[in-house]
């Protein structure tokens, strides 16, 4: 049975004790053995694997194999046995950095090929950078080759350090072998070959790690100054001892250790026993690199694109270390030159750290204090090399240090300027395009300069040339600022105070240069300072001019096309000067020559006012008076020169001030003399152009002149019942308006809009609702509708055509009457023309003489009138069309009538009937006649008189039979033979005659006598002079009734 031994030894944490310095520690151990063949020859093992920062693992193999009985067959790796085989933990493989083999027989050193037993020396790392793990770990050892003979051994010791550099190379330092011992020696010396120390390190902080082993069983220790690690002996009985020298019994040991520094090294054995082989082999640990960290601090103007410039301190800068948990490690002052050195011994290799530029020291251990600059500086940027920066401009570097020392980190800092400002205010005369004029103060002003918290940082008082200045030390480069030009003074530390000029200063603008603007003329500026003193702000100012107005007021009568005429001051007028809020800021009285002047000191140069001409003055500072002329006069326009107008017409003038005074405003007046709204009718004939009033009290009517003729002839003339106001259409052609006074004056109001200068506007009327229409003579087939306050006329189209003189309106109907002359010289009818629509439609009798009536008037009650251009004054009916001749009148041309529609008028006449009849009696059956005769005694004729005649009682209406006659300018409504009642509407001419003949048949049955009566009754507009004339009556004797005899009378 084969005797296997396993031997598992655990070392305890062992703690550096300068923690601080971070030297190398031992962070634990464990081992592993195992002796025999087959699997059980491999050792096993699982530990937890401590952990630590920078850590490394070593592990050291010692085997030992028996090649018996076949030579050279029995390795723990390789055929040859030179390399390395696998070995992992928690899956993770180890880095094989040592492998030594020695090869035995039984008289002397082996060879491979002849070895009889074989002593190997392996050693594998495992460092955190590729993958250590911490905990309970299974380590694999089936990658050895499994061991063929039950006289075989493995030792294996394993370690882990902290602390460890990464540059560390594994590579023994003086490697000691000794093979077979052929001495009875039991000490074993060499000296290791000292490390190179890493940078900030010396060389006791290397830490060198001894690993010593024989091929017996026996105790093995290093020299003074090695601290044990693991320490092992594996006993196997089950092996032979060589039978020759050298000799031993069969087993192994091992034993690692650890330093610092380097000295002479002695392994001691304690057995004299001649054996196989003796291993002393050492390894040195390099500790964690300590590195300086320095560089400089610039003052750079030139940005941060490369950092550097002259070297400064700052005005008194430090260099904090802090690292990952924001504590200080190291606090170095910037020297004057601007350099800095972080010593060794703070910055450890591995880790990063910020490099913190700052006025404030940081305390080691303490949390990093306020990254801040002196007052004034900033960061520029940070770099580490000579060209380029990090990006970032907020006054700290990050580094990770390394193995070597660093320098040639680069802060950049500006230390800002505090640049004077000056410049000037100016008188500016020409506008804002560029700034500049006369130096001035604006009667005493500031430039207040405004931070951008709106908090006053200086306030500059402008010099009488208006220079001003901001001393140095007011800005700071890279700020921006308000300069605000005011009359009030600001005071340092509060808030800007109301930007405000002088009384009549106005701000024209701002500059930076001698020309352009800041395009906001608002008395500010906005300065951003930089680091040079700024020169030539400017501002420009203005006093605004205070002008007097002057003008004239002109009684115009030819329009308001261009305003003169003869001066008047309108029977007493004033100019009101008054402000955009209806304020009345002056009041100048009209002189007789027509003159008014506003002086200087009431208008502010750019502000709007309104010049109000009237016959009404008040108070100054209250509301404006109402605008209203004297009786009998009315505005014609306004202009502020000699030729054109403001289009208005409405009695004012808008002014916007100027800086020079105002002259030559104008306003034209001309007198307003309404005819009123009454039942006067008027005549307008000849060329020039006589107005008429009609006296229609006597027949012939006589016509009195108002005023003397006109210089100019005019049509189309009508009264609008609105406003009581006559007017026309000028010229034979043409289309201006204008107004007609009752004393036979006239004022031109305009040209229409609308209506061609061309046409010959010779028929005109006003309705109701003060709409003027008129008709071109030469154009049949449109009358035109006209504004009267626009003057814009618009076009009616008419349903067909017609060729009137002159229109009536009718304000029971709304319609137009006029008189057709399409059939001149034959033929004449009247019509009506709904202007709502254009319908037009003929109707009544069709006279065989063209009748031209010039001149047509209409009445409240629906009345239609019309004058005859061959003489006679008609009243038409327009229901029937007929007509009536009411009164003699002179022939006339060029004419035209106009009256106020809601008038109505009257007219005296002595309508009258007579009725005789044929017989004093009548015989049952039998038949009389009775002759009825309505007729007109004058002075004027009647249009529709009622005549009536009831059929006598008892006898049936079929048994009266009549006819009528009428005399020449009469008209009846009856025509042929009717029977029963009359009931007619007759016009009567003085003189004229209706003549009924009345044929009443007497019924057989009927008895007794009768009177018959008729009567006669005059319309609305008529005054009957004589009523006696009314009614008739005859009284017949009927059957059995002698004539004479009295009877009832029956009507």
């Amino acid at each position: 049975m084969k005797k296997i031994l396993l031997l598992f030894f655990a070392v305890p944490l062992f703690l550096s004790g300068n923690l601080s310095a971070q030297n190398i520690t031992l962070l634990g151990s464990t081992s592993a053995s195992a002796i025999g063949s087959g699997t059980g020859g491999k050792p096993t093992l699982s530990w937890n694997i401590p952990a630590g920062q920078n850590r490394v693992m070593i592990v050291h193999f010692w085997f030992e194999r028996d090649h018996r009985p076949t030579v050279a067959s029995n390795y723990p790796s390789g055929t040859l046995g030179v390399d390395y085989f696998p070995f992992t933990v928690a899956g993770k493989s180890l880095t094989g950095r040592s492998v030594l083999r020695t090869f035995h027989n039984q008289s002397a050193t082996g060879i491979q090929t002849n070895a009889q037993l074989t002593s190997s020396f392996y050693r594998y790392t495992l460092s955190d950078a590729d993958g250590l793990p911490t905990g309970l770990s299974t380590f694999d050892f089936s990658g050895i080759l499994t061991p063929a003979n039950i006289a075989d051994e493995v030792a294996v010791s394993i370690e882990v350090y902290g602390n460890v550099s990464p540059s560390t190379a594994y590579t023994a330092t003086g490697s000691f072998a000794w093979l077979e011992a052929t001495t009875a020696a039991t000490t074993f010396s060499g000296t290791p070959t000292a490390a190179t120390t890493p940078v900030g390190r010396a060389a006791a902080d290397v830490t060198y790690v001894g690993f010593g082993a024989t091929t017996k069983d026996e105790n093995l220790s290093l020299s003074a100054g090695w601290t044990n690690i693991n320490k092992m002996q594996v006993t196997n009985a089950a092996g032979t001892a060589f039978t020759n020298s050298p000799n031993e019994p069969d087993g192994i040991s091992l034993l690692t250790a650890y330093r610092s520094g380097t000295a002479a090294t002695t392994l001691t054995k304690s057995s004299t026993q001649r054996i196989a082989a003796v291993r002393l082999n050492v390894v040195p640990l390099l500790p964690l690199a300590k590195p300086t960290i320095a560089g400089n601090v610039y003052l750079d103007t030139d940005g941060p694109a490369n950092i550097g410039g002259t070297a400064t301190n700052g005005g008194g800068l430090y260099i904090n270390l802090v690292d990952a948990s924001n504590l200080v490690v190291y606090s170095m002052a910037v020297s004057a030159g601007g350099a800095f050195t972080i010593p060794t011994g703070y910055a450890t290799e591995g880790n990063t750290y910020t490099l913190q530029l700052s006025k404030n020291q940081g305390t080691i251990g303490q949390n990093a204090p306020l990254k801040e600059l002196n007052n004034l500086w900033v960061t520029v940027g940070e770099a580490i090399a000579a060209t380029g920066n990090d990006g970032s401009a907020d006054g700290t570097i990050s580094v990770t240090a390394g193995t070597s020392n660093i320098s040639g980190l680069r802060f950049g800092i500006y230390q800002l300027a505090r640049p004077s400002l000056v410049g000037s205010v100016y008188l500016d005369t020409d506008g804002p395009a560029n700034i500049g004029g006369t130096g001035t103060n604006g009667g005493g002003l500031y430039v207040n300069l405004v931070g951008a918290d709106n908090l006053v940082v200086y306030a500059a008082t402008v010099a009488a040339g208006g220079a001003y200045t901001i001393p140095t030390n007011y800005t700071i480069e890279g700020n921006t600022y308000t300069l605000q030009l005011s009359k009030n003074q600001g005071t340092i530390g509060q808030p800007a105070p109301v930007k405000e000029l002088n009384n009549l200063w106005v701000t024209v603008g701002e500059a930076t240069a001698t020309t352009g603007n800041d395009g906001s003329a608002d008395g500010t500026l906005s300065i951003t300072a930089g680091n040079a003193n700024v020169t030539g702000l400017r501002f420009g100012i203005y006093q605004l001019a205070r002008p007097s107005l002057t003008g004239t007021i002109y009684q115009d009568t030819d329009g308001p096309t261009n305003i003169n005429g003869t001066v008047t001051n309108g029977g007493g007028l004033y100019v009101n000067l008054v402000d955009s809020g209806n304020v009345l800021l002056y009041s100048a009285t009209v002189n007789a020559s027509g003159v008014f002047t506003i002086p200087t000191g009431y208008t502010i140069e750019g502000n709007s006012y309104t010049l109000q001409l009237s016959k009404n003055t008040g108070m100054l500072g209250a509301a404006a008076p109402v605008k209203e002329l004297n009786t009998g006069w009315a505005t014609v326009g306004e202009a502020t020169a000699a030729t054109g107008n403001d289009g208005a017409a409405n009695g004012t003038l808008s002014i916007t001030a100027g800086n020079i005074n105002v002259t030559g405003l104008r306003y034209g007046i001309a007198a307003d003399l309404p005819f009123g709204c009454d039942s006067t009718l008027y005549l307008s004939q000849n060329s020039p152009t006589q107005l008429f009033r009609i006296n229609r009290a006597t027949n012939p009517f006589t016509y009195t002149a108002v005023g003397a003729a006109t210089p100019i002839t005019y049509n189309a003339t009508a009264i609008n019942s609105v406003d009581g106001r006559m007017y026309a259409i000028t010229g034979s052609t043409g289309n201006t308006l204008i107004r007609i006074n009752n004393d036979g004056t006239y004022v031109v109001l305009g040209t229409i809009s609308g209506l061609s200068s061309a046409g010959s506007y010779n028929g005109g009327v006003i309705d109701t609702m003060g709409n003027y229409y008129v008709k071109d003579n030469g154009v049949d087939n449109v009358i035109y509708k006209i504004n009267i306050a626009t003057l814009t006329a618009t076009t009616i189209n008419l349903s067909q055509n017609i060729h009137p003189s002159d229109f009536a309106f009718n304000t029971v109907n709304g319609l137009l009457y006029g008189v057709d002359l399409r059939g001149a010289p034959t033929a004449s009818q009247l019509f009506s023309l709904d202007p709502a629509t254009g319908m037009v439609n003929m109707f009544g009798q069709i006279y065989g003489t063209a009748d031209n009536f010039g001149a047509m008037f209409s009445t409240n009650s629906g009345e239609l009138y019309a004058s005859n251009n061959a003489g006679g004054f008609y009243q038409f009916n327009v229901t029937t069309g007929a007509r009536v001749l009411l009164s003699s009148a002179p022939s006339s041309s060029t004419n035209d009538g106009a009256n106020c529609i809601l008038g109505d008028t009257n007219y005296n006449a002595d309508p009258y009937i007579t009725k005789t009849a044929s017989a004093a009696s009548v015989a049952a059956g039998g038949a009389v006649t009775f002759t009825v005769t309505a007729g007109n005694n004058g002075p004027f004729g009647v249009l529709n008189a009622h005549v009536t005649d009831a059929v006598p009682a008892g006898i049936p209406a079929a048994n009266v039979s009549y006819t009528v006659v009428v005399s020449a300018g009469s008209s009846t409504q009856v025509t042929g033979t009717r029977t029963g009642a009359i009931n007619d509407y007759v016009s009567l001419p003085v003189g004229g005659t209706v003549t009924y003949t009345v044929t009443v048949t007497i019924p057989a049955n009927f008895t007794g006598n009768f009177t018959n009566t008729a009567v006669i009754a005059s319309p609305s507009n008529t005054t009957d002079v004589n009523t006696e004339n009314n009614q008739a009556s005859v009284s017949v004797a009927g059957p059995g009734c002698p004539a004479g005899n009295t009877a009832p009378v029956i009507n």
